[in-house]
């Protein structure tokens, strides 16, 4: 498993990592997208925190940086926007997938049908 959480200038604890680790992992296992890392890092500066994520897939690099004071909020948002894009990835793979020849012929007798 690819999944790497590092702190720069901050001290993760092990139940932060753990947390982290967990939530990513879903989303390393999509069989769809072929995942081969994730990249989380957590930046503190003074009272804030940031959080950069990058999600290494097939063909696709996907990054995310969220900050903010709470660094459970910050992972929180990040993941929230790289399942976003995710989303919408699996929408763009979805759509441009040829369908066979027999469905599309079924398809223009059944509108020629109804016309």
């Amino acid at each position: 498993m690819a999944i790497t959480v590092s702190g720069r200038q901050y001290e993760m604890s092990e139940k932060e990592r753990a947390y982290f680790v967990a939530q990513l992992t879903p989303i390393y296992d999509d069989p769809m997208l072929k995942a081969a890392s994730i990249n989380a890092v957590v930046q503190q500066e003074k009272n804030r925190f940031m959080v950069n994520l990058v999600y290494n897939c097939k063909y696709h690099v996907i990054t995310a940086k969220v900050e903010d004071f709470d660094v459970y909020k910050a992972f929180d948002g990040a993941l929230q926007k790289i399942e976003t894009q995710i989303k919408s990835l699996r929408e763009k793979i979805v759509q441009h997938q040829v369908t066979p020849l027999s469905e599309s012929e079924l398809k223009a007798q059944e509108a020629e049908a109804l016309k």
